[in-house]
């Protein structure tokens, strides 16, 4: 969370690790983060997993080397409204990529099962379902650093 949609344009305050988190099927969570800040501004974040004797972290953030001055905030407020229009585009392209991903994963697991041959009559037919899904599994994995130029 930050003052901007991307991460790469967002100021890191602080940070912590969760490590070792449980698996489980994708889509599935299993992990709660709460983010509090109180009257005198202190921002405390949580972590948990949603398991009984699960692992936990937390942060409180109170101040930090370099604190952010109220011209630096000014500026990013005043920056963060000059971009809204590229950021609604970059995040359009981002869950446009995360749904791609998602429906690969899903065709893939699909025919893994194989749920879909009964769906599709034919062999070409299938044979060019498996080819498209290739494909774009491969050009997202080719193109994993690809942004969308705005």
């Amino acid at each position: 969370m930050g003052e901007r949609p991307l991460t790469k344009d967002c100021i890191e305050l602080g940070k912590f690790v969760l490590s070792g988190i449980t698996p489980a099927p994708r889509g599935v969570t299993i992990e709660e983060d709460t983010l509090e800040i109180d009257e005198d501004g202190i921002l405390k974040e949580m972590s948990r997993e949603k398991i009984p004797g699960a692992k936990s972290t937390s942060l409180t953030m109170t101040s930090y080397k370099g604190n952010l001055t109220q011209n630096h905030i000014k500026r990013m407020i005043k920056e963060a409204k000059e971009m809204a229009e590229q950021d609604k585009i970059a995040r359009a392209f981002v869950d446009a990529r995360i749904e791609l991903e998602s429906y690969i994963y899903d065709a893939k697991n699909a025919f893994l099962s194989g749920d879909w041959l009964q769906q599709v009559g034919d062999k070409r037919g299938k044979v060019e379902i498996i080819c498209s899904v290739r494909a774009a599994s491969g050009w997202l994995g080719e193109n994993q650093g690809a942004t969308r130029e705005v």
